[in-house]
């Protein structure tokens, strides 16, 4: 005669018991894949600068001020479609951690500004940013002098996103596109090419990185054949 205890402790063994799920350690957001809200007028700030800096202040008396944290690669963001990074002096002098970070952004769709911290001391890691920067990743690199700089380029961003789109431009005194005189500036960076050939380049190519997969005709359509060699050997 079977022992119907015995029965029922050998069904309970063989019934599995699903293991509760750990949970896991939160990731960082990827630029490359973050669909990040920006409400109207705010800038979204990295936690990183909620520590009493210097730079939190003057922001927060300037436009209104969103922390987070997970950011990943991007410091600031003006607006859901443009990150901007902020390399201190001594960042500039880490040349390996800098290029890993700008590499990491290559694949985002986001508009990518750098601000980096210019000195007296730092000129060579500063050109060799620039190089690499604005020559071989296609991004926008502008000097900073202090954090006034800082607070004045990333509040300029948020203006002109928050700006009210108005029926009659014609009404309206267009005010300059800081992004637009950000990416000129880098263009002008590129060997013979002036004020007037970065607009005409950024007007056709719509962007540093549309100008870097040019062909060489495509750009002597636009500068003419020998500034548009220099340009092109500039990229390769």
């Amino acid at each position: 005669m079977s022992n119907p205890t015995r029965l029922k402790r050998n069904s309970q063994s063989v019934t599995s018991t699903p293991k509760p799920k750990k949970n896991k350690s939160p990731r960082l957001i990827s630029p490359a894949s973050c669909n990040i809200r920006v409400p109207s007028g705010h800038l979204i700030v990295s936690d990183k600068y909620n520590d009493g800096h210097g730079i939190m202040q003057l922001l927060k008396d300037q436009v209104k001020v969103i922390v987070e944290s997970n950011l990943g690669q991007i410091d600031f963001y003006p607006s859901p479609n443009c990150g901007v990074i902020h390399l201190r002096e001594n960042d500039l002098i880490d040349t390996a951690r800098w290029k890993e970070k700008l590499k990491k952004l290559m694949k985002s769709p986001l508009k990518v500004i750098i601000l980096a911290e210019k000195t007296l001391t730092n000129d060579q890691y500063y050109d060799q940013l620039q190089t690499s920067a604005v020559i071989e990743f296609g991004m926008v690199l502008l000097p900073v002098f202090s954090s006034h700089d800082i607070v004045g380029y990333l509040a300029s961003l948020v203006n002109q996103e928050s700006r009210p789109v108005h029926c009659n431009k014609f009404l309206v005194k267009k005010k300059p596109d800081p992004i637009n005189e950000a990416v000129i500036s880098s263009i002008k960076l590129l060997p013979s090419i002036g004020e007037s050939k970065a607009k005409l380049l950024l007007n056709r190519f719509h962007s540093i990185a549309g100008i870097a997969h040019a062909s060489l005709e495509e750009l002597g359509e636009v500068i003419g054949s020998s500034s548009a060699a220099a340009v092109k050997s500039a990229f390769q």
